[in-house]
C-alpha cells in the first residue's frame, strides 16, 4: 500500500540544545497520530529533531524511505500532495539529479537543493512542508497557496517548534498555554480565529502563500503568491471549456488510485459535479433524524443523484444528542474555536465515511472562485436605491441601527445606507464591534475592518460582489472552510482531496468576468453551465444550501437551553463575558424576540473550547 504524509512535527535551533529530543518528539507526534496513524518517520540530529506520519492511502508515488538526502544536509518533512509531481522529476532527472525513492518528500528535497528557496515558484497542490538546512543553518518552510494544509510554529529559547496541529505545539515543553485575547475579540464577529497569531499567546499559523525562514534564533516570513481576480472579456462557451477540461484534469490522477475512494455528496452541484466526473467507490451524505425537510435535509436529492448515476450511497443520521455529544471532542480537534455549526456535522459525517474507505473528495472552492454564495448578488438589490442621495442612506442606516426592535426591510435599508467595506467581512459576520464591546469584559477597540480594509484596498475598482469574493477567497475560505475539512477529516484519519483548488481551476475564475460568477438572478454562471455538461439540469442549477444544521431549533429544546445555560453561568464565562448581556441574548432567543442562535453558538463554542484546553486535565 502506498503512503502519504499528514503531519509534520518537529524542533530546530541549531543551539546543541536537544537534550531528551527523542522522548520530546515521540510525545509531539503522539498527540497529532490521528493525522497519520499508520506509519512515522523521523530524524534525530544534533541540531534537529524533526518528524512526519501519514495514512497507508496512494495514487502512483511509492512509499516514502527516508526524509533527508543522501548525506543528511538537507532533512525534509512534508504534509500534503504535490499535483505536479511528476513533470518536476523529469525535469530535475535532466538536470542530473539521481532519487532515492518516489516519495513527495524527497522530492522537495532535491527541489531544494537545486532551486533553494525559489523552489515555490514550481510547486502546485497542497502542501505545508519544513526543509531543515543543516549546512546553512537555516530553516526553510512554507504553506500552500489557499491553506488546504495548516503549519504553526513557535520560538522558545532559539528554537523554532513547528506541528501541523497546535496540540502538538503544545506537548513542547517550554510551549505553554495562555489565552491571546485580541484573538477572541475579532473570534466573535468573524466566528473563526483570524489573526496570524492564534489562540495561543506566541503560537503563529504560516498564512497560506507564506513562506518562512528561522535562522540565528529569529523568524522571518513572507508572502510568495497573492490570488486576485483580473477579469477579462471572453466567449462564454469557451471558458465553460476551460473549466470543465480543468476540472476533469484535477479529478483524473485519483481515478488511478489503488485505494478505493469516496466523495462527500449533498447533491449541490459542486459534489454532484466531482461525484459524476471521479466515480467514487461510495458517496456520503449527512442529515438528521428530527429535520429531514428541504429546509436542513438534502438526502432525497442525494438519493435521487445515486439512483441515477448508479453509485452506492451511505447516510448519516445525526440526532441532537449525538451533535452536541461531539462538541468538545471535534472543538479539541479544531485547536481553536470556530462556531461554524457545519463543523461539527462534517466532524460526525467524517467518522461515518472513514469507516468505509480512507480517502474522500470534498467540494470546498467553487462558492468563493466562482461566485457561489447568495450574498454575492445583494449589491444588485441595494443599487436599486441609488437614487436616494448617499447622505440620506447613510443616516437612515444609522439611525435604523439604534432601533431595539425589528421592523419589516429594516436589514436591508441598514445595509443599502453603507459601502461594501462596512458591511461585508465575510460570509460570517456575529458580533458588530459594538455588540462586543457589550458581552466582553475587555476590549482592545479592534476593528474587524483592520484586518478587511486592506484588502479592499488591493481589490481597486473591482465590482462589489467581486470584492465580496474577493475576501472571502483570503479570509473565510482558509479561516473557516478549509480549516474544519482539515482537522474533521484528520481527527477520524480521513484524507480529505479538494480537487476544485487545482491552481489551473483557480486562474481560470480569477479571469471570468463578473456576468459569468454571478448575476442578480444566478450564482456560479459559468461554473454550472460545465457541470450541466456531466449532470442533469436539476442537479445543475439547483439552489445553494450552505450546509444547514437545525440549531436554532435545538436551542429552542429544554435540554439544550440548560446545557448553554450551564457553560454561560461557569467561571470561565464570568471572567471573560459580562453576565448580563449573556443573560440577555439567551433571553431574546428564549422569548422568541430575536434568533440569537449564531451569537448563542460562537460564545458556547468558544467556552467548551476554553474548558478543553484550560480547564480539563
Amino acid at each position: 500500500m502506498l503512503k502519504e504524509g499528514c503531519n509534520v512535527s518537529g524542533f530546530c535551533g541549531f543551539t546543541g540544545k536537544t537534550n531528551n529530543s527523542a522522548d520530546v518528539l515521540s510525545v509531539m507526534m503522539d498527540k497529532v497520530k490521528h493525522r497519520g496513524p499508520d506509519y512515522t518517520r523521523n530524524y534525530l540530529g544534533k541540531d534537529a529533531s524533526v518528524g512526519f506520519c501519514g495514512l497507508g492511502v496512494g495514487y502512483g508515488k511509492a512509499i516514502c524511505q527516508n526524509i533527508h538526502s543522501e548525506d543528511t544536509e538537507v532533512v525534509t518533512v512534508f504534509d500534503g500532495d504535490i499535483e505536479n509531481y511528476t513533470e518536476l522529476r523529469k525535469d530535475l532527472e535532466a538536470q542530473g539529479h539521481s532519487f532515492i525513492d518516489d516519495s513527495e518528500v524527497h522530492l522537495i528535497s532535491v527541489l531544494y537543493r537545486e532551486y533553494g528557496r525559489d523552489l515555490l515558484s514550481h510547486l502546485q497542490g497542497s502542501f505545508a512542508f519544513v526543509v531543515v538546512d543543516q549546512q546553512e543553518k537555516l530553516v526553510f518552510a512554507a504553506r500552500d497557496r489557499f491553506g488546504v494544509k495548516p503549519l504553526y510554529y513557535s520560538v522558545h529559547q532559539g528554537e523554532l517548534v513547528f506541528a501541523s496541529e497546535i496540540k502538538s505545539l503544545l506537548a513542547f515543553p517550554e510551549v505553554k498555554p495562555t489565552l491571546n485575547k485580541p484573538a477572541l475579540e475579532q473570534y466573535l464577529s468573524f466566528q473563526y480565529s483570524v489573526l496570524e497569531e492564534t489562540f495561543f499567546s506566541g503560537i503563529y499559523r504560516l498564512m497560506p502563500a507564506q513562506s518562512l525562514i528561522f535562522q540565528d534564533s529569529k523568524v522571518e516570513t513572507e508572502s510568495y503568491y497573492f490570488f486576485e481576480f483580473t477579469p477579462e472579456q471572453q466567449d462564454f462557451n469557451t471558458a465553460v471549456s476551460q473549466i470543465e477540461d480543468a476540472v476533469l484534469g484535477a479529478v483524473e490522477p485519483y481515478k488511478e488510485s489503488e485505494l478505493e475512494v469516496g466523495s462527500f455528496l449533498s447533491a449541490g452541484v459542486d459534489s454532484s459535479f466531482i461525484a459524476a466526473t471521479a466515480k467514487p467507490k461510495a458517496c456520503f451524505t449527512v442529515g438528521y433524524d428530527d429535520y429531514n425537510d428541504k429546509d436542513y435535509s438534502e438526502i432525497k436529492y442525494a438519493k435521487e443523484f445515486v439512483e441515477e448515476f448508479g453509485m452506492h450511497h451511505e447516510v448519516k443520521y445525526i440526532s441532537p444528542e449525538e451533535y452536541f455529544n461531539a462538541l468538545p471532542k471535534a472543538l479539541y480537534s479544531m485547536d481553536e474555536p470556530l462556531a461554524d455549526p457545519a463543523a461539527i456535522a462534517f466532524y460526525l459525517g467524517c467518522e461515518a465515511a472513514a469507516q468505509h474507505v480512507k480517502m474522500a473528495f470534498s467540494g470546498e472552492g467553487p462558492d468563493e472562485f466562482f461566485g457561489g454564495y447568495g450574498i454575492y448578488s445583494e449589491p444588485f438589490a441595494l443599487a436599486k436605491l441609488n437614487f436616494v442621495p448617499k447622505i440620506i442612506r447613510k443616516a437612515l442606516s444609522k439611525a435604523l441601527s439604534q432601533l431595539p426592535f425589528s421592523i419589516k426591510g429594516k436589514n436591508y435599508l441598514i445595509r443599502a445606507g453603507k459601502p461594501v467595506e462596512e458591511r461585508f467581512i465575510g460570509n460570517a459576520h456575529i458580533f458588530s464591534k459594538d455588540e462586543r464591546k457589550k458581552v466582553l469584559k475587555f476590549s482592545t477597540d479592534a476593528s474587524p475592518l483592520d484586518l478587511t480594509q486592506p484588502y479592499y484596498d488591493k481589490a481597486g475598482t473591482l465590482d462589489d460582489s467581486t470584492k465580496m469574493q474577493y475576501i472571502d477567497v483570503h479570509f473565510w475560505l482558509h479561516g473557516d472552510i478549509l480549516h474544519q475539512a482539515d482537522r474533521m477529516s484528520m481527527a477520524n484519519s480521513l484524507l480529505i482531496k479538494t480537487p476544485y483548488l487545482n491552481q489551473g481551476l483557480v486562474n481560470i475564475a480569477a479571469k471570468l468576468p463578473t456576468k459569468y460568477r454571478v448575476t442578480p438572478a444566478k450564482d456560479k454562471v459559468a461554473f454550472r453551465a460545465a457541470a450541466m455538461r456531466h449532470l442533469p439540469k436539476s442537479f445543475a442549477q439547483r439552489e445553494k444550501k450552505a450546509f444547514p444544521v437545525p440549531l436554532k431549533n435545538w436551542l429552542a429544546k429544554e435540554e439544550y437551553r440548560s446545557y448553554v445555560e450551564g457553560y454561560f453561568r461557569s467561571e470561565a464565562a464570568r471572567k471573560f463575558f459580562d453576565e448580563k448581556e449573556l443573560n440577555r441574548l439567551l433571553q431574546q432567543h428564549r422569548e422568541g424576540k430575536i434568533d440569537n442562535s449564531r451569537k448563542i453558538w460562537t460564545i458556547l463554542n468558544f467556552l467548551v473550547w476554553y474548558e478543553q484546553y484550560f480547564e480539563a486535565s
